[in-house]
């Protein structure tokens, strides 16, 4: 062939039997054709066009080929890689990145024909026996196993980006593929070729624009692979309503290939995906009640085939639901959103044992939905706006007393002070709920002191049992300084004159023998001569009056609020002279 950068002896001088003789002792090579085959991988293997001294054209380029396939028995297979072909816009390019149309193989330009950058081999290529259908597809055959010229859209590509080891990444026309042509074609292209394709080897980086290919729905809607079921019977009789879940239209689902594309993330199985995904197409009916039910148990059955699925499912698609009171309309809620069990107190929280209790594994297991905790009684202490009626705050209170370990961790629960929370029953025997802020109420923390006060000083309405056991609470709340047995002040008053008690003072001695036994060793002899050196003395009766100190009702001064008066015995230590 032309445009190989040898010379050669004139023909009628190698006729020639003694002039043959001495080219050959003189050096001359036999023009064989191996030795013309390693000419032209030569003149390939190093051919710029802009430094050649014989440039070829693309007839030359071409009829390269066609001698290399003539001598295939002779063509050394390492030299492949070397050998250049000629595209449609006659620029020189290996095999690898060249297509081969052949519509008797495969119709390239049905999926490629709007790709610009597509690179096809020469016309010239296929003027190669034109009569000769069968020489014609072994010359075909042979330019793409050789040469890795291809028929198929080649759907990855070895790229090397930077010092790192090769990276396999998709094809930009394969992705063109995937954007454009009908999505029937394409998924036949891949189910007829999935072996060709290597699809189940493909790195993670083809196989994810392989998943997001837009699939039409039997709903109309367009959707991701991975998105989407294939029809099939078993599944259609398992969801709720038509379109419940996302059926591709594909044809012939029934076809066993279609098994391969699970690896792309096409949906086959009722698996806890597809129970989860009834779930989901259950938001759209009006009374949801009975079918939930169903599902949620489903879904508890074969919970064990993804925690993790469940769990991020329902989080993100908010897939609880909460049935209608008479007060509520139904609605859905996310995992981190409900509650497993709560105080009867709690009227905003629908927990969740009541609801669905012999779905506890699913609820408490897998989706690790919590019991409620001391910031949602805090959260509802301060969201009641009615304060018109005591009870809920009394339940509320004794309720977040129950959360004593959490009191020091909270922040927040000082902040209560503030609120209309506190039941407190006036001295006018009426009931209202005030704040902690208010310093015209306080605390009973003994019988007594409720009995002397109850009619002149406003007091927390609860019973004393009651007060012992919320201590912990009221000391978290910062309350604790409105005890009476702190905030009481007591004046005594003696009626009668003072007279001395002799009779009894007569006792005290006689028994100071005995009484200073109980003291310790050193302190017997000391508490003995106190005994000795005791005088009693007594008067007609010996009045307590009681009081607290609270603001003014005009937001001046203070004012006092008398207990009722007590009488009886007072003991009063006199100094020794």
């Amino acid at each position: 062939p032309e445009g190989l950068d040898f010379l050669t002896v004139d023909h009628e001088a190698s006729l020639d039997s003694c002039r043959r003789t001495l080219f050959c002792l003189l050096g001359v090579k036999e023009c064989d054709t191996v030795q013309i085959c390693k000419v032209i991988v030569a003149k390939h293997a190093n051919y710029y066009s802009s430094s050649s001294p014989h440039p070829l054209t693309i007839k030359m380029v071409v009829d390269h080929a066609k001698f290399l396939f003539s001598a295939r028995g002779q063509f050394n297979q390492a030299d492949e890689k070397s050998i250049k072909f000629v595209d449609s816009q006659g620029l020189m390019m290996k095999g690898i990145d060249l297509y081969l149309d052949d519509p008797d193989t495969f119709p390239l330009k049905k999926f490629l024909g709007g790709y610009d950058k597509l690179h096809i081999l020469h016309k010239l290529y296929h003027d190669f026996f034109p009569c000769d259908i069968e020489s014609r597809k072994e010359w075909f055959e042979w330019l793409r196993s050789k040469f890795q010229i291809s028929s198929l859209p080649r759907l990855t590509r070895s790229v090397v980006l930077g010092p790192r080891s090769p990276e396999v990444l998709m094809t930009e026309e394969f992705e063109h593929i995937l954007s454009y042509c009908p999505y029937v074609e394409v998924l036949n292209l891949i189910k007829e070729r999935w072996t060709y394709y290597s699809i189940g080897s493909l790195q993670e980086s083809a196989l994810d624009k392989i998943r997001k290919m837009k699939l039409k729905c039997q709903d109309g809607y367009f959707r991701s692979l991975n998105q989407t079921y294939l029809p099939l019977v078993k599944l259609i009789k398992k969801v709720p309503v038509p379109n419940a879940v996302h059926f591709a239209d594909i044809p012939d689902p029934a076809d066993d290939r279609w098994g391969q594309f699970k690896v792309v993330g096409l949906k086959m199985e009722n698996d806890v995906g597809f129970y989860i995904d009834c779930v989901r197409s259950l938001k759209e009916m009006e009374k949801p009640e009975e079918k939930v039910r169903e599902y949620y148990k489903l879904i508890q059955t074969k919970s064990n085939e993804g925690h993790a699925l469940v769990n991020q499912r329902f989080e993100k698609e908010a897939l609880i639901y909460v049935p209608p009171t008479e007060s509520v309309p139904g609605y859905w809620a996310a995992p981190s959103n409900c509650v497993w069990s709560a105080d009867i107190s709690l009227n905003n929280l629908r927990p969740l044992k009541i609801i669905y209790g012999d779905q506890s594994r699913l609820f408490k297991s897998v989706l690790e939905i919590r019991d409620s905790n001391i910031t949602d009684v805090i959260r509802e202490l301060k969201s009641v706006e009615d304060v018109s009626k005591e009870s809920p705050f009394r339940a509320l209170l004794k309720t977040l007393n129950v959360f004593q370990n959490s009191f020091s961790q909270n922040c927040e629960i000082k902040t209560l002070k503030e609120y209309r929370i506190f039941p407190v029953r006036s001295a006018d025997d009426t009931s209202q709920i005030r704040p902690g802020t208010d310093q015209r109420w306080f605390i009973a923390d003994h019988n007594y002191l409720r009995t002397y006060f109850q009619q002149t000083v406003d007091l927390l309405d609860f019973e004393l049992e009651e007060i012992i056991e919320m201590k912990p609470l009221f000391k978290a709340l910062g309350l604790d300084h409105k005890y009476l047995s702190t905030s009481e002040k007591q004046v005594l008053r003696y009626q009668g004159d003072k007279v001395p008690a002799d009779s009894i003072t007569k006792v005290i001695h006689e028994r100071a023998i005995f009484l200073h036994r109980l003291a310790s060793e050193k302190n017997k002899e000391t508490v003995l001569q106190g005994l000795l050196k005791m005088k009693v003395w007594g008067v007609d009766q010996v009045v307590l009056d009681r009081f607290v100190e609270v603001p003014g009702l005009d937001g001046t001064g203070t004012e006092k609020l008398w207990g009722t008066p007590g009488s009886g015995i007072v003991l009063e230590e006199t100094k020794q002279k």
